[in-house]
């Protein structure tokens, strides 16, 4: 009976996100150092599962996802498998929430599972970085604003500009892809202070 009266009260929330949100999503901002604040789990991973379900008696669609971890950054390690699910619409689909394919590699930003055991990337597209190749044969993330969005409003007196080097901070507002040992680096060093 808790479960239900869950979903029910959450269901006026989600007619309106959903009413809105057919048509145009409006996601605020944020920067490395709030993805990493907000994020439960940050991984790099390779897709290996995927399931649409709709939830009984709400019409809501969610799809469920499991990754293989290659690399924990924060709140799991190399070799877990991560299950969680992201709603996907109700009653149509949602746009700007990102889709999976099973094999696809990415780094994910995750925020921590709702009471309904969904979640979604922290600033949805900003969260979720694809794999690319960069010069010299490295492997490079690149997320859904082509990393523009990662020094956004770190001024002077941020916690990543008094943390990260003057080379770091540079590398942020250039936005140009970001080695996996970069963002190891940021990561740690942000989610360490944030503690």
């Amino acid at each position: 009976m808790k479960r239900k009266l869950q979903i029910f009260s959450l269901l006026p929330v989600l007619f309106g996100l959903a009413a809105g949100s057919l048509h145009a999503t409006s996601v605020r901002t944020v920067n490395l150092e709030e993805m990493v604040r907000y994020s439960d789990r940050i991984f790099w991973g390779r897709c290996v599962f995927q399931e649409t379900e709709v939830v009984p008696g709400s019409g809501m669609t969610v799809r469920r996802y499991r990754f293989r971890v290659i690399e924990g950054l924060k709140g799991v390690a190399a070799g877990d498998m991560v299950t969680f699910r992201q709603v996907l619409g109700f009653p149509g689909k949602i746009s700007g929430v990102p889709h999976y394919s099973k094999g696809q590699e990415l780094l994910l930003f995750l925020h921590g599972d709702s009471r309904l055991g969904l979640t979604s990337p922290v600033g949805m597209y900003q969260g979720t970085f694809k794999r690319v190749k960069m010069p010299g044969g490295e492997s490079g993330f690149v997320n859904g604003m082509t990393n523009r969005n990662l020094a956004a409003g770190l001024g002077t007196r941020s916690l990543s500009a008094s943390l990260l080097t003057g080379h770091e901070m540079q590398v942020l507002r250039s936005g140009r892809p970001l080695s996996l040992s970069e963002m190891r680096s940021m990561v740690s060093k942000i989610n360490f202070a944030a503690r």
